[in-house]
């Protein structure tokens, strides 16, 4: 597609815009509820304590490490039904088992097992078909300022991350936990509406009708291999604090609010997004150094 062409969708600021404010919800209600897990983790480790489950600890915390690593461990997925079936669709098929998902677990607090299937697989596995259109629709809206535009959405997680803690735990305290998987059903059901945005023009559908399911040329570079084997490595441990931070500070290190740390992370989080995201569209700028050097930090 001609650069032409591609300024003149730029210009088109109130339906691409309408796309921006919908991917940023998307990666901000997805991500904001898996990084404040760590409020739900004491409530839901009581909960399991009371119904004399074995090591309720250790249990708790898989309910949602099995969520996030769903969420990326189904991407492939993911980019397969965007590519066969549109991001409009794909995100939709998400946004309703995420939804649903989450509805389910506050009706499966007494039995761990289904729990790891309506949290960890159904919210986890939603989750990643609704976010990974989210970013794949911004590609085909925007060229020159895309990383600005990525910065922007995916700042949307950090936002939540910071507003979210203190709002679950007003309604952790006032309504319990049943009511705030509830309520957090129905924020993940709005992400049915924001997927009927994700359009990616038609001619650029028809060429993506024909992509491969499986991409064997690519596995030739080792410069890729090096990538896939390291960026999973590093989401090891990215989200292992969002789970264990705050009832780590509350109860062994710091006698502390958690939920504080937990906004600075967002806060730092996010304005790294905006900077980053700006310093990306600049000319002569190696995004996978600046990527590299972030990581290492």
């Amino acid at each position: 597609m001609s650069n032409g062409m591609v300024k003149e969708r730029e210009r088109n600021s109130a339906k691409t815009w309408i796309i921006v404010i919908s991917s940023f919800f998307a990666n901000g209600i997805i991500f904001g509820i898996h990084n404040c897990f760590g409020i739900l983790y004491p409530w839901l480790r009581d909960e399991f304590a009371q119904n004399n489950v074995d090591n309720p600890s250790a249990k708790a915390s898989f309910v949602g490490s099995l969520a996030v690593g769903m969420t990326f461990l189904s991407s492939p997925v993911a980019g397969i039904l965007t590519d066969k079936f549109g991001a409009k669709s794909t995100a939709l098929l998400g946004a309703i088992l995420a939804s649903t998902g989450m509805l389910l677990s506050a009706y499966s607090l007494n039995k761990v097992e289904a729990l790891y299937v309506t949290y960890g697989i159904m919210f986890g596995g939603g989750s990643s078909l609704a976010y990974n259109p989210s970013l794949v629709v911004l590609g085909h809206h925007f060229d020159k300022r895309l990383g600005l535009i990525n910065g922007i959405v995916t700042a949307g997680s950090s936002i939540f991350t910071v507003t979210l803690p203190f709002m679950l735990q007003y309604i952790l305290d006032r309504a319990g936990l049943v009511a705030t998987l509830q309520i957090l059903s129905a924020v993940l059901a709005f992400l049915i509406l924001s997927s009927i945005f994700y359009d990616i023009p038609y001619l650029e559908q028809k060429v993506e009708s024909r992509v491969k399911i499986f991409n064997k040329d690519i596995w030739k570079s080792k410069l890729y291999i090096i990538w896939i084997i390291g960026v999973p490595l590093a989401l090891v441990g990215y989200f292992v604090p969002y789970v264990h931070l705050v009832a780590f500070s509350e109860e062994v290190a710091l006698k502390a609010d958690g939920k504080w740390l937990v906004l600075c992370i967002g806060l730092t989080s996010g304005l790294g997004r905006l900077i980053f995201g700006q310093i990306a569209d600049m000319p002569n700028i190696n995004r996978l150094l600046i990527q590299q050097v972030s990581v290492i930090f």
